[in-house]
């Protein structure tokens, strides 16, 4: 197989309308001829109004081909591009990563198509173009296509579900190579059975959202040793599959999505039309990428303030940690429950569990000022940080498996590494306060520099939130871009935890574990004011029962005593 590569550097002058599906561009002088003599790189700059009819010769052209697999990629606009002089809806396609696949009929050397700006604020733009001939023993991508116009579509369909949260990735199948007539599309059809379908995905590095970036990246995509070099399989689509795959998103992270078709026989393979996604519903990203929400950026900003007291204080300020775990479960919990029962938006349901956990905190402070249990606080404590483990196991490819697609499985595996926290530790009850403060602190703080900084690592607590309440998503691969910004906050949080724990430690230094409920200190308290009162009761009574009797004939007047009240006087010779 033969690859051409032709970039062209397209600058339309939209002098009237932009072109609609009912123009006919057959007898405009707006034509572009590309001689493909030596399939060498173009450059070409031109001005055409309104659209452009691109006609590509191929003089070395032979029988053994029996299509051509033309794309076009802009990198801020979009394009409508056919293969008829007459682009109508059922033979045009749009968008900015598109693709057409030219049936080749005997001896034809002239492959045309026709192409135009749709977006009616653009002048200009460039195209990169490559086309790639088929033989006869390679399987044609989308020329099997029996549900969407045009009959033939080797493109990717990408479909947004929940604020670009997950993509639903579609394509048409695909038939195998053909000398004269292609083969029956039926899928009884035993030649279409030799069929596989390889999906492959490669994120655009990080901070890079120019035009060079991308097509530099899109050129690693748009052939076969390209995608097999460049590109990361992440499924194999087999001859019974629907070709149909979920894919979670991270919000201004750039991924080229593609799809290698091969026979499983002989070997030989050919490329679908690359897709480019940011999820963020522009298409080269940079107007999503750093852009913080006032509603989320306010509470990121209250989260690093929060997780960093708690990091390193959280066990000293015990009823703060008290309120902490409390208030943050039921936060949780709220943002799941309304996301999967209501139609509110994501801002809104923010807000409200924002409300809701203020209860959750409350109560569980109420809970130990009256009882004061230590095991029972530090179950759920545990229970907390379990979560948050669990949370960072199934962020890894662990969480890819097949198995967890159902529900159950998945439910009873992420509980599991729930309880793995208290059975380890809930006899150390003091280390594992310290440790649950320092490793859901740091993780807030780490969580908010990841959101600024556009990272993925406070996605590992919204994954499983977007799990809870988005259909599909249980189905979906998470595959997460790391870049450098996400490996040093690793190892920040890392670090922190362990500077936590040690700074709690040698803030509790001396004192006793927990300290006592509110309850009971009150009642001591009672008990020691009230014994404190008695016990100066007793004291009174005891200096009474010790002070001398008094003679009552000692307060006699000496003039009212007669000589037999006198004590004779009795002298001692």
């Amino acid at each position: 197989m033969k690859y051409y590569w032709i970039t062209v550097l397209v600058e339309f002058a939209i002098l009237g309308s932009v072109l609609s599906y009912g123009e006919d561009c057959r007898n405009s002088a707006d034509h572009l001829q590309i001689i493909a003599d030596e399939f060498t790189l173009y450059n070409v700059s031109t001005s055409r109004p309104n659209f452009i009819c691109t006609n590509m010769s191929l003089p070395s052209m032979n029988t053994t081909y029996s299509s051509v697999l033309i794309q076009y990629h802009v990198w801020n606009s979009n394009l409508t591009a056919s293969l008829y002089y007459t682009p109508r809806r059922e033979y045009a396609i749009r968008g900015d990563h598109i693709g057409l696949l030219w049936r080749m009929n005997s001896y034809q050397q002239d492959v045309q198509s026709y192409v135009a700006l749709t977006e009616p604020n653009m002048t200009a733009t460039e195209a990169l173009i490559l086309y790639t001939p088929l033989n006869s023993s390679v399987p044609v991508p989308g020329s099997c296509n029996m549900e969407t116009n045009p009959e033939l579509n080797p493109n990717l369909n990408i479909h947004y579900q929940v604020e670009n949260v997950l993509i639903n990735v579609t394509f048409s199948l695909a038939n195998v190579g053909f000398d004269k007539n292609p083969p029956d599309c039926d899928s009884s059809a035993p030649k279409r059975s030799v069929l596989r379908y390889d999906f492959y995905i490669m994120f655009i590095p990080w901070n890079m959202y120019s035009k060079d970036s991308l097509f530099g990246e899109l050129k690693k995509m748009m052939t076969v040793e390209g995608i097999m070099k460049h590109g990361r399989k992440i499924h194999m689509f087999g001859k019974n599959d629907k070709l149909e795959l979920r894919l979670a998103m991270f919000n201004g992270r750039g991924v080229i999505l593609n799809t290698i078709v091969r026979n499983s026989i002989t070997g030989a393979m050919s490329p679908y039309i690359p897709r480019v996604t940011y999820a963020c519903g522009n298409s080269h990203g940079s107007l999503c990428y750093g852009r913080v929400q006032p509603l989320y950026g306010i509470v990121f900003a209250a989260a690093m303030i929060i997780g960093a007291v708690m990091c390193f204080t959280g066990h000293h300020f015990f009823h703060a940690e008290l309120l902490f775990f409390g208030y943050l479960p039921f936060c949780l919990f709220s943002i799941m429950i309304l996301s999967a029962n209501t139609s509110l938006s994501q801002p809104v349901i923010l807000a409200m569990a924002l409300v809701f956990g203020i209860p959750g905190g409350l109560m569980w402070v109420a809970l130990w000022w009256r009882w004061g249990y230590v095991l029972p606080i530090m179950m759920w404590v545990s229970l907390t940080l379990g979560f948050l483990l669990s949370a960072i196991v199934f962020f890894t490819p662990f969480g890819n498996l097949n198995v967890w697609y159902r529900s159950l499985a998945y439910g009873m595996a992420y509980m599991c590494g729930v309880m793995i926290v208290p059975v380890i530790l809930i006899v150390f009850t003091k280390l594992l306060s310290m440790l649950a403060c320092a490793a859901w602190g740091s993780y807030l703080v780490i969580a908010a520099i990841s959101y600024y900084s556009g990272g993925v690592l406070h996605y590992i607590v919204l994954n499983v939130i977007h799990r809870s309440y988005i259909p599909g998503y249980s189905e979906a691969y998470v595959i997460v871009p790391m870049n450098p910004v996400d490996y040093f906050l690793i190892g920040v949080w890392f670090v922190l935890i362990v500077a936590g724990v040690l700074v709690q430690r040698r803030l509790t230094r001396g004192r006793r574990d927990f300290p006592l409920c509110g309850f009971k200190e009150r009642l001591l308290k009672r008990n020691h004011e009230k014994a404190l009162r008695n016990r100066t009761r007793f004291e009174d009574r005891e200096r009474q029962a010790q002070r001398p009797m008094e003679d009552p004939t000692a307060t006699l007047n000496a003039a009212e005593m007669n000589d037999n009240d006198r004590d004779p006087l009795i002298v001692v010779d």
